[in-house]
């Protein structure tokens, strides 16, 4: 979001889509988060939030198994608040569904959340290689030191098991100490594009059904409900500007220079 007048700033939000249309810009731009985040501090940049995550793609990490041993005190963590959530269905396929645990107060500076991000995708009938995903959600003062520290090391490995190791232990589950004990963990880029894949998973799902409803009716009546709705019907704002970014290449778009360059 950004207000008319400038001194007022920018605010902007990004979550799992956003960010990575956001590394297709940075690519674009040849340039990466490190870069991206160094000028927003030297800019002047407030952080209210970071989170960080690691992909589990060995199922190292049985959420279940989990939850159960931090409800029974098998785990050391400096905060005792935990919420376990587990959905399912009573009949059908798939009837266990994605586990959830949250480790820490989620209205503190840092928390986790731990989940089994293979069955959550499988519900939205998508496709992932990771298992699990290990979220680390810092606020405030701990997002401000987890950012400055990681552009002061260039060492998201250590900045990220520290933040975990000093927070929580699983002393008696053995695959803990595997997990934890990873000599490498590259800082991953994944640049997609802005596209219309939900919008159109919307369209196929909820709204042809009745389009062809629509149209069917007026092919055996004669009367003209597909063209009163399509004169009634305008673009709004963002959805010229969704547009124009589908249409238009990346490199006509971003600048080259301005306050978010060296």
């Amino acid at each position: 979001m950004a207000s008319d007048d400038e001194h007022m700033g920018v605010f902007l939000e990004l979550k799992g889509a956003g960010s990575r249309n956001m590394e297709y810009v940075l690519q674009a731009q040849n340039r990466d988060w490190y870069s991206f985040l160094n000028r927003c501090l030297d800019c002047g940049g407030v952080i209210r939030r970071f989170d960080l995550a690691i992909n589990d793609m060995c199922g190292l990490l049985d959420i279940p198994v989990l939850s159960e041993k931090y409800r029974n005190g098998g785990a050391d963590c400096r905060c005792k608040n935990y919420e376990n959530v587990q959905g399912g269905k009573l009949s059908g396929k798939n009837r266990n569904l994605a586990g959830t645990l949250y480790i820490g107060s989620k209205t503190g500076t840092k928390y986790f959340c731990l989940y089994e991000k293979q069955k959550e995708q499988a519900t939205k009938k998508k496709h992932t290689d990771i298992i699990n995903r290990f979220e680390i959600r810092l606020r405030d003062k701990k997002a401000v030191q987890a950012v400055e520290e990681l552009l002061l090391t260039y060492n998201p490995h250590g900045l990220v098991f520290y933040l975990i190791t000093d927070f929580v232990e699983f002393p008696d589950y053995p695959l803990w100490e595997i997990f934890i004990s990873h000599d490498s963990l590259p800082f991953e880029m994944n640049p997609v594009p802005v596209n219309i894949e939900r919008t159109l998973q919307w369209l196929e799902r909820q709204v042809m059904p009745s389009i062809v409803m629509i149209e069917e009716i007026d092919r055996l009546t004669g009367s003209n409900y597909m063209k009163m709705i399509d004169e009634c019907t305008h673009l709004s704002e963002k959805q010229e500007m969704l547009v124009e970014q589908m249409c238009t290449d990346i490199a006509d778009v971003i600048e080259s220079e301005g306050v978010f360059y060296e």
